[in-house]
């Protein structure tokens, strides 16, 4: 169980996932430190694909690691564009980083989503 409360503090969420061909871009809430963002060690992606059937939960299945070739910070400290040459869409992704604010405050997280279209390519 969790309480959260607003202490005026930066939060550095992310608030934008995009994927597209050859990456993913992810935009924060705040400023992010641009040696630490802009360095792909920082981030692990991994794929997979689930079973589906009428019970709920699957276990993983073709789990792979995603290869991120490069990672470069917007101009205003706040998107990072994540190079990933074999990305397609899929069920299931986890994008985790270990990266730090402006400030040099920790920003570690983990991302669950889906990817059905690359921007750029026609349904």
């Amino acid at each position: 169980f969790y309480c959260l409360r607003y202490t005026g503090r930066p939060v550095h969420l992310p608030i934008a996932l995009n994927a597209r061909r050859g990456g993913m871009s992810i935009t924060f809430s705040e400023p992010l430190d641009a040696s630490a963002a802009s360095d792909p060690k920082n981030y692990v992606i991994k794929t997979w694909s689930l079973k589906r059937t009428a019970n709920y939960g699957s276990d993983h299945y073709d789990e792979k690691p995603s290869r991120i070739t490069g990672a470069t910070l917007s101009a205003d400290g706040r998107t990072v564009i994540l190079q990933i040459t074999d990305l397609k869409p899929t069920w299931c992704m986890e994008i985790s980083y270990s990266i730090k604010a402006v400030s040099g405050e920790p920003v570690d997280g983990v991302i669950h989503n889906t990817v059905h279209q690359l921007q750029g390519e026609n349904p």
